[in-house]
């Protein structure tokens, strides 16, 4: 993340060491932090950005809390416009807990040498504004085909090889990659940067489910 004492600032987990963090200028919140601008938490740290935010709420901690960044983005283009879909987890301070919050962004686009016309959330989303005709068929048709396109795949809790069915294989390649790696993996099932024994959990709780049927779209 990064913070100063007048600005917020912005939470990724993409940084999956403390390492990687702070060679790109960051502050590390997880396990092992050390600045001394963490909320501290006994060194525990904390896993999830939408944690940093309960912490700097509860501790009242200035600036206030960042802003964080979004953790799965999908788009989808045609020629002339590109839509953008976000999923963020925030700190819900009615609950205490998380929340996914889901955003969708509209851009015209070209390919023009030199010059092509990109998407700038701040500049020319074009949701910040009413859509002509022509704008509206278009994001109708993203939309359409985006879902489209991920319904064909569909989730599959704990079956992290991929292979249809949650069993006793992904139990042991869940092993061996936590205990040789434990950071990220395609069986780090919360997304958290870890792979240990709550994913495995995912697991157990859907062994020898198969899963639903996957197809093709064209």
């Amino acid at each position: 993340m990064n913070r100063t004492s007048s600005q917020a600032g912005s939470c990724t987990q993409i940084p999956t060491s403390k390492g990687v963090c702070e060679d790109n200028g960051g502050v590390w919140w997880g396990p092992g932090y050390t600045d001394a601008s963490v909320v501290g938490n006994g060194g525990a740290g904390y896993a999830q950005c939408w944690e940093v935010n309960r912490a700097i709420t509860a501790a009242g901690a200035a600036p206030g809390p960042l802003a964080v960044l979004p953790e799965r983005t999908l788009a989808i283009r045609d020629e002339h416009y590109k839509l953008v879909r976000n999923t963020t987890v925030n700190h819900d301070s009615a609950t205490g807990g998380s929340r996914e919050d889901v955003s969708t962004e509209f851009y015209a686009i070209d390919q023009a040498p030199g010059t092509p016309l990109l998407e700038d959330p701040a500049a020319n989303d074009l949701l910040r504004g009413p859509l002509t005709p022509a704008q509206q068929n278009a994001y109708t048709a993203l939309t359409a085909k985006l879902d489209e396109l991920l319904a064909s795949e569909p989730d599959c809790p704990g079956d992290g090889n991929k292979d249809g069915v949650v069993d006793a294989q992904d139990l042991s390649n869940w092993r061996r990659i936590a205990q040789g790696w434990g950071l990220s993996s395609v069986y780090d099932f919360l997304f958290d940067g870890r792979t240990d024994a709550a994913d495995e959990q995912v697991i157990q709780q859907h062994m020898g489910m198969a899963c639903p049927k996957r197809h093709g779209v064209y």
